[in-house]
């Protein structure tokens, strides 16, 4: 408790109320926090709600932020799918196909889905750069559920830590990753950290390493540079305005840009940025940087970035014009792609639009839960319809023994 000064107290000769009021005012001034402004909500302790509905849903939001993308980034094939209209609907279609392997695992408990980071992946896919990386939410958005020695039949079934030891597209267990040294297959079978080479999970090598006889064992955003054995060293991307070769002896080294960069120029030449919409640019990179999204937004026109025209089915198409993606130029012409349900010529210069060529006939590929008579491509076909075998249960994968060793570089349940 506090004690007050009693003499002090006494000698005031103020009014008990008035004494009792200013006592409350002192103590109240004594509690923490109260010089400070009003509380706020801390920007990086909050976490943006969910995004609505379930995974079943997922792909109708994706689908209109790509279209927001592909509307800004990929003009061609945003007409092509029909533009505003129609871009959602096929869209979506994508979005079912590429996530298929995803939603039948959700569908079937082995898979969890995150509505937050679907929430994150949505809104920054379809606002990101031409050119982008994928938002890192994207690759939460779905997350293993099988915990450790449990049966599995894909790699994303696993709980974190863990992988699925049957192998891709085999009967397993989720086990925990191996350590140096231990079998693997690709990198989701090793340790964070470690890289998978040759069956065996490496420790990555240190920038400035010699690399000639293990290149990919450089350490991310490093390249195994010179392509001389001798020289070959783990080395990062020079950054803008670097020069991009170097001279050993008099001989000419190449280095690597950092993403985004193209080396430029046949005297010093230098890293530069690409050119944008008005900018010079030279396809070969000899006088100038060549075009940002060459060929996809933009063209060099007489040594300046202009914008490509984009044309549909019956326009003439060639240098600066470009067909939408539901037609290909041929013989100079924009020419209609077949659908899913027509004909079309295996081999064919993209012969179908959003479908394969299959037996002279363009099929769709089939999602989740439909009849698999079109293929099941990153599925399987169980009882007629596309979706996930049962895995009842499974063996861990057996050490790799290399042939020289005694064994027969062979792994098996």
């Amino acid at each position: 408790m506090l004690a007050y000064p009693t003499e002090a107290v006494k000698t005031s000769r103020l009014p008990v109320p008035t004494f009792v009021a200013l006592a409350s005012l002192w103590l109240a001034l004594q509690a923490p926090g109260c010089w400070c402004d009003p509380a706020v909500a801390e920007r990086f302790n909050t976490f943006p709600s969910g995004l609505e509905g379930g995974a079943a849903d997922y792909c109708a939001a994706w689908a209109r932020a790509e279209c927001d993308y592909a509307s800004r980034c990929d003009p061609a094939l945003f007409q092509g799918l029909g533009g505003q209209s129609g871009c959602a609907d096929g869209m979506r279609t994508r979005c079912e196909m590429e996530h298929a392997d995803l939603l039948a695992s959700e569908a079937a408990g082995r898979v969890t889905y995150d509505t937050h980071h679907a929430r994150g992946c949505v809104e920054q896919r379809g606002g990101r750069s031409c050119g982008g990386e994928e938002p890192t939410s994207c690759g939460l958005v779905f997350s293993g559920a099988v915990t450790l020695d449990r049966a599995c039949r894909r790699e994303h079934e696993c709980a974190p830590g863990l992988f699925c030891s049957g192998g891709p597209d085999t009967c397993g267990l989720c086990v925990s990753r191996y350590g140096m040294d231990g079998p693997c297959w690709d990198a989701s079978s090793c340790q964070t950290g470690l890289r998978c080479v040759e069956g065996r999970c490496r420790g990555l090598l240190a920038v400035g390493a010699a690399c000639a006889e293990t290149p990919d064992l450089c350490p991310d955003g490093t390249s195994c540079s010179p392509p001389i054995p001798q020289l070959a060293a783990c080395t990062a991307p020079v950054g803008e305005g670097a020069a991009c070769v170097t001279y050993i002896a008099n001989f000419p080294i190449p280095l690597t840009c950092q993403e985004g960069l193209v080396c430029v120029g046949t005297t010093s030449p230098s890293c530069r940025r690409l050119a944008r919409e008005g900018e010079g640019c030279d396809p070969q990179a000899r006088t100038a940087p060549p075009c940002e999204d060459n060929g996809v937004r933009l063209f060099c026109d007489d040594d300046v970035c202009a914008p490509l025209e984009i044309v549909g089915e019956g326009s003439a198409c060639g240098t600066g014009v470009i067909c939408t993606a539901d037609t290909v130029c041929s013989g100079g012409t924009c020419q209609r792609r077949p659908r899913a349900g027509e004909e079309c010529s295996p081999g064919a210069q993209e012969p179908c639009f959003q479908s394969s060529c299959a037996g002279g006939l363009c099929v769709a590929h089939a999602r989740v839960g439909e009849p698999c008579d079109a293929g099941c491509p990153g599925l399987e076909c169980v009882s007629g319809r596309c979706g996930l075998g049962p895995c009842d249960g499974g063996m861990a994968w057996d050490a790799y023994v290399p042939p020289e060793d005694g064994g027969v570089g062979d792994a098996g349940p």
